[in-house]
């Protein structure tokens, strides 16, 4: 963890390793932790890091990362940075940048659409990444692809999709939630 890097950015950059920055959001209940801040990331990303922002789920559940790359951006963090530090930085990182981390043909991507013309959302052009991050809410889903697969678009759920996931788990003993974490932590 890098949760502190920025008293330390000099000796980080000369390692010229990737840096994983987090978790910032929570209490200061340890020594190390006293310093923390959201600033970190700017600061990390100024001195040419590749830069990711983590959770340490369950630490911070994984939910609350984008609510941390928002606050990131709020101390300073450009906004096109933020969405790298939780998209293609910790594919880099990891070494799986070749396989997701940003929509390319040929990559593995689950995606959304948020149909952003709602009254809550608006005006959504004035700090698009912050609407989205403290607004946008499970109803403002319209569209859900899982794997290249179309799940629910219109907000209908398509049943083809989740039927051929079925048919590929029956006879398996495998269960739903198996077959997300081998495919997320597979090769």
């Amino acid at each position: 963890h890098c949760t502190e890097g920025h008293l330390i950015v000099d000796e980080l950059v000369k390692e010229g390793k990737g840096v994983l920055v987090g978790p910032t959001m929570g209490d200061k209940s340890k020594f190390e932790l006293k310093n923390k801040s959201f600033e970190t990331p700017k600061a990390m990303n100024e001195a040419g890091l590749t830069m990711c922002i983590v959770t340490d789920a369950p630490v911070l559940p994984l939910e609350y990362l984008s609510l941390c790359a928002g606050l990131a951006v709020n101390a300073g963090l450009d906004e096109q940075e933020a969405w790298k530090a939780i998209t293609i930085n910790p594919a880099k990182i990891t070494g799986l940048s070749d396989r997701v981390g940003s929509l390319e043909v040929g990559k593995r991507a689950d995606i959304i659409t948020v149909d952003v013309e709602q009254p809550h959302l608006a005006p959504f052009g004035l700090m698009p990444v912050q609407r989205l991050v403290y607004h946008a809410m499970g109803q403002d889903v319209d569209c859900v692809i899982v794997d290249g697969a179309i799940a629910m678009e219109g907000r209908k759920l398509i049943q083809q999709a989740w039927r051929s996931r079925d048919i590929a788990l029956q006879g398996s003993g495998l269960s739903l939630v198996t077959v997300y974490a081998h495919s997320v932590f597979e090769d």
